[in-house]
């Protein structure tokens, strides 16, 4: 099991690119869990003590079901993004290194 701190490094090569494939699918599948952890244990809570909440903590509850479905909403559209700009950044990358192999050979 990842700490937080893992959490947060892994979350930091997610946005730099830096990460591998594998990496950005695990994060992705890591925060796809926890949405779905959330939801089940909330609308447990409803199912099990609804009756006995007070209006407000009912409607905190429902809200705190609302952000996470719409988080998993976004998790597919996020996955496609941080897995192309990986690629991207895998290409630049890839032709700068080639470049400055390049002007190694042709300097006197």
């Amino acid at each position: 099991a990842r700490t937080r701190e893992d959490r947060n490094r892994q979350y930091g090569k997610v946005v730099s690119n830096t990460a591998t494939v594998e990496e950005i699918r695990d994060y992705y599948a890591y925060r796809r869990k926890l949405s779905e952890d959330y939801i089940e244990v909330v609308q447990l809570i409803l199912d099990e003590h609804g009756d006995e909440l007070s209006e407000r903590d009912t409607g905190l509850f429902e809200l705190t079901i609302s952000m996470h479905t719409a988080r998993l909403a976004e998790i597919p559209g996020k996955l496609d993004d941080a897995l192309q700009r990986k690629a991207e950044y895998d290409r630049v990358k890839k032709e700068w290194q080639e470049q400055q192999r390049g002007d190694r050979k042709t300097e006197p």
